[in-house]
């Protein structure tokens, strides 16, 4: 009995720290980096779909947030390309994902062609949306494309 209390108890605490409003978080900042027609599909709309949008270039980007307790595997990278390229809803295919993502997890992701951002990821991409320079452990592993800043363009910090 004490195995499965402390087992639902690890399991609230991961929920709680997950972010439940990732769909808008990815909506606000893709509005701000110039995206057009952003929207926020309600229950992972169609085909785990969550945020759809259009780049500055005219590519449609659809966006999957994974903001779940239970860890993201391989097999959902792959399901979710298969979805992405059978209905063909968009030209970049983008999984979000606010946990930590393992080498297995990028490596299915770097097969399927699909955009893998991590939260740090998402810490770098809402630092450089905001004109803040990121912090620097992430400036090297955390790249959203498109997005990407050389570092002579880097914005600086600001002043306090």
């Amino acid at each position: 009995m004490r195995t499965v209390i402390a087992a639902l108890v690890r399991h609230w605490r991961r929920r709680r720290d997950a972010l439940p409003d990732l769909p808008q978080q990815v909506a606000g900042l893709m509005r701000s980096g110039g995206w057009r027609r952003v929207t926020v599909a309600a229950a992972m709309g169609q085909l785990g779909t969550d945020v759809v949008g259009v780049a500055a270039d005219g590519r449609r980007w659809v966006v999957r947030c994974h903001h779940d307790a239970v860890r993201l595997g391989p097999a959902d990278v792959r399901r979710f390309a298969q979805t992405f390229r059978e209905f063909r809803r968009g030209e970049v295919a983008v999984l979000v994902t606010d946990q930590p993502v393992s080498t297995a997890l990028r490596d299915a992701a770097l097969r399927c062609r699909t955009t893998l951002v991590d939260r740090a990821g998402l810490v770098w991409w809402a630092c450089v949306q905001a004109g803040l320079r990121p912090p620097a452990a992430l400036t090297s592993a955390a790249r959203v494309p498109g997005k990407s800043i050389p570092e002579a363009d880097r914005p600086e910090p600001p002043l306090s």
